[in-house]
């Protein structure tokens, strides 16, 4: 094994000092998230349990919210052991250093070498760590693809972005990891796994996913933005579904990229006892963030759905007629084709109560007002898309 660098020497004091911190912070992390499971298990029971299908999301969502809970458990107790490992799991290895091998033996039969337990505790830790990474930016993917259901080119953009970012960062984190594993071993000072390997910087492993949460938060700005000036346009009235996958959407970006750039710079820019002050912490938010959310959006779809399927009839189309219900009293109010000037305007103080039922030459006012035809409204397009979205919503979550 190749000796301690003597830049590892000089941190070494200051990462044995952070140490004590890092056990705070870990259990800080482990604490929220248990915290936010036992809040959110009734919803969970609801919502995935008792659904009655199993669907993609549903496992990924199963992945994301029970498999972090073994990592921070794992990465606590090798960042922050109260006592050496128990003599009957270990056999002592060639010692080339002191620093880093326990030289007493034992009577018991081994197990395991020091280096050999602390490997397959690292490497656990990151195999998982990756895994439920990459599910909880595919249930945040999820939101957007069913903002933009049926448009196939931003569909596949997502697909092509979601399966590059993650790709790309699996071979960095590869390379870092082969790098690092032959180095890993048992630190008896502190009573910790540690490495002596000067190892490439992480970024490239750690910003990838960022990218993907950059492009997919991009796309739902572009399209809050286009469906706000629609809906000024014709006066297109906003529903919960929507609200939801805008507002969660912006939460969980935010918080997750503060937490994820701060865990980046301390990794890359500061000291390396910095990791261990945030790394945790961070994972320990961002896990509980993406399956709230997730709950969050399908007690709103559900709730959406049912309430769409019982107000059908009257929300602005019913069949062949056509109700107009006036919100202000003698306001004005036009029905535009999307491609032509007025062809409906008056008062709504007069229409209130006023039925369009269907002629042979089309809709009339059964009011005494002239026959005149009323074009497919922006009304029946918005009924249509809200119809889809939910659909989707259904089927995806």
């Amino acid at each position: 094994m190749p000796q301690l660098p003597d830049s590892a020497l000089r941190e070494l004091p200051l990462i044995a000092m952070s140490l004590e911190t890092a056990r705070y912070t870990g259990a800080a992390g482990v604490t929220v998230m248990f915290y936010d499971w036992f809040l959110t298990l009734p919803a969970e029971i609801k919502h995935v349990w008792m659904a009655g299908r199993w669907t993609v999301p549903s496992v990924f969502f199963l992945v994301n919210r029970y498999l972090p809970f073994p990592i921070l458990i794992l990465s606590s107790y090798r960042k922050s052991l109260d006592s050496p490992i128990p003599h009957q799991l270990l056999k002592d290895s060639t010692p080339d250093t002191a620093l880093l091998h326990q030289n007493d033996f034992s009577d018991q039969p081994p197990i395991l070498s020091h280096s050999q337990l602390c490997q397959g505790i690292v490497m656990s830790g990151i195999i998982a760590w990756s895994i439920a990474q990459a599910t909880a930016t595919w249930l945040l993917s999820l939101r957007v693809l069913t903002l933009y259901s049926g448009k196939r080119i931003v569909t596949w953009s997502i697909y092509f972005m979601y399966f590059a970012t993650h790709g790309i960062a699996a071979v960095f984190t590869g390379i870092s990891f082969s790098q690092q594993l032959p180095t890993i071993a048992y630190w008896t000072p502190a009573n910790v796994c540690g490495t002596i390997a000067m190892v490439p910087p992480a970024g490239p492993g750690y910003m990838m996913p960022l990218i993907l949460e950059v492009y997919i938060f991009a796309l739902q700005v572009v399209h809050h933005y286009t469906r706000n000036r629609v809906r000024r346009q014709h006066d297109i009235a906003t529903f919960g579904l929507v609200k939801t996958l805008y507002m969660d959407g912006y939460v969980y970006f935010i918080a997750c990229m503060v937490l994820r750039v701060v865990s980046l710079f301390a990794w890359q820019g500061g000291s390396r006892e910095l990791l261990y002050l945030t790394n945790q912490f961070e994972f320990g938010l961002t896990v509980p963030f993406a399956a709230r959310f997730h709950l969050h959006l399908r007690e709103v779809a559900q709730k959406s759905g049912t309430t769409f399927a019982s107000t059908d009839q009257g929300a602005g189309l019913s069949g062949a007629n056509i109700r107009l219900t006036s919100r202000t009293l003698n306001a004005r109010t036009s029905l535009r084709s999307p491609a032509g000037p007025p062809r409906l305007s008056v008062a709504q103080g007069v229409l209130s109560g006023t039925e369009l039922s269907p002629k042979a030459n089309g809709p009339e006012l059964a009011g005494g007002y002239e026959e005149t035809t009323i074009p497919r409204t922006t009304f029946e397009t918005a009924h249509e898309a809200r119809r889809s979205s939910i659909q989707k919503a259904s089927e995806w979550f």
